[in-house]
C-alpha cells in the first residue's frame, strides 16, 4: 500500500464542495454544485491520486486493526475474502464516491464519467466475489488500463484496490 499524502488541491476541492453543500442546505443562496469550477486535468489527477493513496493508507490501518482483533483468522481463501470484505472494500467504495464528486476537467466529463462507471462496476463485482482480488486486480483489471491511459499515476493507487 502506498504512503498517504494530502495535497492542498484535495483540501481546497473538499472545502469548496463542503461550502457549496452547506450553503445549499442552509438556504443561503449563492453556491451550488454548478458554481464549483472544473479542475484542471493536473489538479484532477493530483486530487484523485491523493484520494486513492489515502484509501490505501486506510486499508492498511484497517487491516492492522482487524488482525489485532482477529489474530486467529486463518489464511484460507474464505478467511481472506472475509478480510477483503471487512477492511479492503469499504475504503474503495469511499474512494470511488470521492472521485465521482470531483469537478471533472472541462471537456473530460464523459471520460471521467466512464472511469467512475467502470470503477463502480468493478467494485460491485468485487463485493459479489472478492476472491479474484486475492490474486491481483480482479474486476479492476479492465479499469486499470483506462485510468492509466487518462493519466492516473503508477503504483497501486486507484488501479489496484488491494
Amino acid at each position: 500500500m502506498n504512503p498517504p499524502f494530502c495535497g492542498s488541491v484535495l483540501v481546497a476541492a473538499l472545502a469548496a464542495a463542503t461550502l457549496a453543500l452547506a450553503s445549499a442546505a442552509l438556504g443561503c443562496g449563492g453556491s451550488t454544485e454548478a458554481d464549483v469550477p472544473p479542475l484542471s486535468r493536473a489538479q484532477f489527477l493530483k486530487t484523485a491520486d491523493a484520494i486513492c493513496e489515502k484509501s490505501d493508507s486506510e486499508q492498511e490501518s484497517a487491516l492492522i486493526a482487524f488482525q489485532k482483533k482477529n489474530p486467529k483468522v486463518g489464511a484460507s481463501s474464505s478467511a481472506q475474502e472475509k478480510i477483503v470484505r471487512a477492511v479492503g472494500l469499504p475504503p474503495v467504495e469511499l474512494e470511488i464516491e470521492k472521485i465521482a464528486a470531483l469537478p471533472p476537467p472541462e471537456g473530460d466529463e464523459e471520460k471521467i464519467e466512464e472511469i467512475v462507471g467502470e470503477l463502480e462496476d468493478a467494485f460491485a463485482k468485487s463485493q459479489e466475489d472478492p476472491s479474484p482480488l486475492l490474486k491481483g486486480a480482479g474486476a479492476f483489471a479492465g479499469v486499470e488500463k483506462l485510468i492509466r491511459a487518462y493519466g492516473f499515476k503508477g503504483g497501486k493507487s486507484c488501479a489496484n484496490p488491494l
